[in-house]
């Protein structure tokens, strides 16, 4: 139950309703996938070991790896070896449903980023062939492509992820290793003991590090002055030895 809360929490689609995450499931009509599987083990796992008072915030768990389908492995690859470029949605509808949504949006990527190269190929192919070196229309139509290559992305990302139910998951941060609490409160929504640090002692780490970067960009100056006086006081030095040579 805590952990169909906690995706309904998270916004995450599938493993509880929106409306009522309290609510019974029905197992019939919304059967668990493989990958729901292993994101609900995973976390019953790191909620069932994890320790906030110890150093090591799982001290009893060294690792662990999700096991994978050979079967489903094997038709996959034959799938996709004998698949046009563009991928068809229920394929990546199930590559979604056995390995997760990051896996899934990682591939339709990779078709999306293998589709968009062609543009520039073509362009800095003609460009090459016309023996146009150093091209100003080539790096324009450059930049332009990588602006709507990105834009484009992020409206598919962005619609792909509506379509599935994961859209803003991954502003959802998990507990991190590095992360070194003072206490522990009981959380008002699901009840467990969370980590805890006063919102002023982060606050107060951000703004020093504007002092940091201050000093940096201060050496960095100095750094770029000291180049160009270099560089000033060696073309002086050579203007000297040629008017001496000249005389």
């Amino acid at each position: 139950m805590k952990s169909r809360l906690s995706d309904w929490l998270n916004s995450v689609k599938g493993a509880a309703s929106r409306n009522n995450p309290h609510k019974p499931r029905n197992f019939e009509r919304e059967p668990v996938k493989s990958a729901e599987r292993v994101r609900l083990a995973h976390g019953v796992l790191e909620r069932a070991l994890y320790s906030p008072n110890t150093d090591k915030p799982y001290p009893r768990l060294a690792s662990y790896f999700p096991p994978h389908d050979p079967d489903f492995n094997t038709q996959w690859l034959k799938s996709w070896s004998y698949s046009n470029i563009v991928i068809p949605e229920d394929e990546l509808v199930q590559v979604r449903d056995q390995f997760g949504e990051g896996v899934a949006l990682y591939f339709q990527f990779l078709r999306y980023y293998f589709v968009g190269l062609g543009i520039p190929s073509f362009i800095g192919l003609s460009t090459w062939l016309g023996g146009y070196h150093f091209s100003k229309v080539y790096s324009v139509l450059l930049v332009i492509w990588s602006v709507v290559f990105l834009e484009g992305w992020k409206l598919q990302e962005r619609q792909i992820s509506v379509r599935w139910g994961s859209y803003n998951t991954s502003k959802h941060g998990k507990v991190r290793l590095q992360f070194k609490a003072e206490e522990t409160v009981q959380s008002a929504i699901t009840g467990d003991q969370v980590p805890y640090s006063p919102w002023w002692r982060r606050e107060l780490r951000v703004a020093s590090t504007v002092a940091a970067l201050f000093g940096f960009a201060l050496l960095l100056a100095g750094l770029v002055t000291m180049v160009f006086f270099g560089e000033g006081e060696s073309m002086l030095h050579t203007l000297f030895t040629l008017a001496r040579k000249d005389d």
